[in-house]
């Protein structure tokens, strides 16, 4: 942590010296971080590599449509006795209006929740999808807790470091993943000084691991009901009891949720042998509804136990392939 801590001393200087060559692609440059927030939630100078950059921008112009301001409400088989695909029904949010497109194969990648709130709606209705029995089972929320380390005496600010700072051990505590992060952008925020001065010696703490699988999503009254017991998950409480540690080693405060927070939520329509033991096959199609496949969070099978973003990519990847398979033939 210490070592961390130094990175942030001078973040003009290493980000001039360690800053990567620009990356092409049409019409785009990547610009290096300035460690001022900039990465934390997008980038508007193009530092952080998001989807729409590294998937949309280079197939631009090819073919592709991108329909923004749009939100999906159902999937509809279109003629299930015929095979001939899906209707997907959205809402313009720009018009205001209900419209369709209609397509022979339909990739969901909408995040875990999206994925499975439009599962669950679609399967809801009487023209939707064919009944999925396994939809809702198997989910966890990589057992992402949150907290804040307050250090009052700290040279370093943190609001000039990267979002991101790696990740650290505590002695004794090594099946959770732990890291910390900078509270970059918040100085652009109207708050008061005071507060300001206090977040400025602040840093964000995360720690993640596996969690068992065994919650589960319900769907009522068009809302998706979650049921996860974070007392049943003993990782969790190995990450209380390390951020405890790091408090009483340290000598400052640590502030902890005390309900989990998590952006990293998985499975709920999970890779399984069969229907009844899972949504999806081995090539992400869902069982009962052919040319239907899941691409993103929804379809783990077990907690990824640290960041999940290239368990994702490489699932996704996967299910890119075998279409790509069957299209060439």
């Amino acid at each position: 942590v210490d070592f961390l801590l130094q990175l942030a001393r001078r973040p003009a200087r290493v980000a001039e010296r360690h800053r990567p060559g620009p990356l092409q692609v049409p019409d785009e440059v990547v610009q290096h971080s300035r460690f001022d927030g900039d990465a934390f939630l997008g980038s508007r100078g193009g530092a952080k590599a998001s989807a729409d950059f590294v998937y949309l921008a280079p197939v631009s112009g090819k073919g592709v449509t991108v329909r923004t301001f749009c939100e999906v409400t159902r999937i509809v088989r279109h003629d299930p006795a015929a095979g001939e695909g899906y209707e997907l029904r959205f809402r313009n949010l720009a018009t205001k209006s209900q419209e369709t497109v209609r397509a022979r194969r339909v990739v969901l990648a909408a995040g875990t929740m999206n994925t499975l709130r439009l599962l669950f709606a679609s399967a809801s209705d009487p023209a939707g999808l064919a009944s999925m029995p396994s939809l809702g089972r198997r989910f966890g929320a990589n057992s992402d807790l949150m907290g804040l380390w307050s250090r009052p005496d700290s040279r370093h600010s943190s609001f000039h470091a990267p979002a991101a700072m790696g990740a650290f051990a505590v002695e004794g505590h090594n099946s959770a993943t732990l890291g910390m992060g900078s509270l970059g952008g918040f100085d652009t925020l109207p708050l008061p000084r005071w507060l300001k001065r206090r977040l400025a010696r602040t840093w964000m703490l995360y720690g993640f691991g596996a969690d068992s699988g065994n919650a589960s999503v319900r769907y009522d009254d068009d809302r998706l009901q979650l049921h996860y017991d974070q007392a049943r998950e003993p990782v969790v409480q190995e990450i209380r009891a390390a951020f405890r540690a790091l408090e009483r080693e340290s000598g400052d405060r640590v502030r902890v949720l005390a309900k989990p927070l998590t952006v990293h939520q998985w499975g709920g329509a999970c890779l399984g042998a069969s229907a009844s033991a899972g949504v999806v096959d081995h090539r992400g199609e869902v069982y009962g509804n052919p040319g239907l496949f899941i691409a993103d969070g929804a379809a783990l099978p077990a907690a990824p136990g640290g960041p999940p973003a290239l368990p994702i990519a490489a699932w996704a990847h996967h299910v890119a392939d075998t279409l790509a398979q069957r299209a060439t033939g």
